[in-house]
């Protein structure tokens, strides 16, 4: 997929912005309910009916899935830039999950009104997903002159 321009990125993330308030309230809800309540529940507290509930939830998970189809060549990136001798065979697969694990928590966390763009502070989330990974399952490379 092509590049999103900054303007269409703002847009994306303004479509997002309802479905976060949603979630927030969402959360809240569970922790006084004790369960995670119902759509009804949902739509009850904030002042919305159900079908606007689920259109909101719906155009914010479109926003988001697109946001992240089109920087996926950012976690390709950072993998061939900082981890190039780790990605080989089937390791390479694992960066790139973990890799997709830190865009989607940039996307989430991402404030555009700080005025920073999305590819400057997704990095730092890749990068932190991609170490994390490799200190969680702790492969260590073995040279070939080392295993005999």
């Amino acid at each position: 997929p092509p590049v999103l321009s900054s303007t269409e990125h703002a847009w994306l993330f303004k479509l997002m912005q309802p479905m976060k308030a949603l979630l927030q309230v969402k959360e809240e809800l569970e922790k006084n309910l004790g369960h995670e309540p119902t759509e009804g529940e949902l739509a009850k507290a904030t002042n919305m009916n159900i079908v606007q509930v689920k259109k909101q939830m719906e155009i914010g998970r479109a926003a988001r899935n697109k946001l992240i189809k089109h920087n996926l060549r950012l976690v390709l990136f950072v993998i061939n830039r900082y981890f190039q001798d780790f990605a080989n065979g089937s390791r390479f697969q694992d960066l790139c999950q973990a890799g997709v694990k830190g865009l989607i928590t940039a996307i989430d966390r991402f404030e555009p009104k700080r005025r920073f763009r999305l590819s400057t502070y997704s990095l730092f989330w890749i990068r932190h997903a991609i170490i994390r990974s490799m200190t969680v399952s702790s492969f260590t490379r073995v040279s070939f002159g080392l295993e005999s």
